[in-house]
């Protein structure tokens, strides 16, 4: 992944992009591409937070890369892989979850191919992404354990306006776990871009099923940001944060991340 670009705040974000911290924080945004098109990893560091309790709330991400694979064969330790002929399966220093599949993708093509967060009823929250949040399930990748959900018009080969092809989104993934869902105090946030019209229809209608809005629509920037992004952030059936903005990412996860 490149790194796209750095930030340093001297106090916590009024959305709680840093999660529920005060402290000043910064983000690294990265991505295998422009974030008009391409999933991006934002990387939270909170300078005052001396480490987090990780939750179960997180499953992986999913990358086809083959030269990922030789990067991690190469400097990665044997005893933080677990591989097969087809994918290998790394841990962050952090300890987060990242499957690699042994594939190559084709031009204007994202690498990153799946989201995957632990649900405890299935059903629940695939009712909750379909029907409130409009996305839509993948048949051919889902099953009674686990839903793929995409926003995706897989029939077609539209592309965005930066000519990106609308079917290599990256997906996201539920898995049904037999144990609540503790987010312990490192949790994430996944982010999705839509039209500054469709924030006000979904929240609408979130409001109006009596779901939880962790914080309505709101302009988040700078004191001097003459381009405010107007966000809102949801919380599913279990508590997994949802951020809808008119940012120019099409989908980006946040990380709360610990540095030795």
């Amino acid at each position: 992944m490149n790194i796209l670009r750095h930030e340093d705040m001297d106090s916590g974000c009024s959305a709680q992009c840093n999660g529920n911290f005060e402290s000043p924080w910064s983000k690294t945004v990265t991505s295998y591409g422009d974030e008009h098109s391409y999933f991006a990893l934002e990387l939270n560091y909170n300078y005052d937070v001396q480490g987090y309790k990780y939750g179960n709330d997180f499953a992986s991400i999913t990358i086809h890369s083959r030269q990922a694979i030789i990067n991690a064969q190469k400097f990665l330790d044997k005893s933080q892989m677990q591989s097969d002929s087809k994918s290998l399966v790394i841990s962050s220093p952090d300890g987060h979850r990242i499957i690699l599949i042994d594939k190559d993708i084709e031009k204007d093509e994202d690498p990153v191919k799946c989201l995957s967060l632990n649900v405890y009823n299935l059903k629940k929250s695939t009712d909750y992404y379909t029907r409130l949040l409009n996305m839509t399930i993948i048949e051919e990748e889902s099953n009674k354990n686990r839903v793929r959900l995409s926003y995706n018009n897989l029939t077609t080969n539209e592309r965005s306006k930066y000519n990106f092809r609308l079917d290599n989104q990256c997906q996201l993934e539920l898995i049904e776990n037999k144990h609540p869902i503790d987010r312990g105090t490192g949790y994430g946030r996944a982010a999705f871009s839509c039209p500054v019209k469709d924030i006000d229809i979904i929240q609408n209608r979130i409001e109006k099923d009596g779901q939880k809005i962790l914080i309505s629509k709101m302009k988040l920037g700078r004191f001097l940001d003459f381009n405010k992004n107007t966000v809102v952030i949801l919380s599913d059936p279990d508590e997994h944060e949802v951020r809808l903005s008119i940012d120019k990412m099409l989908v980006l996860f946040f990380l709360n991340i610990f540095l030795f």
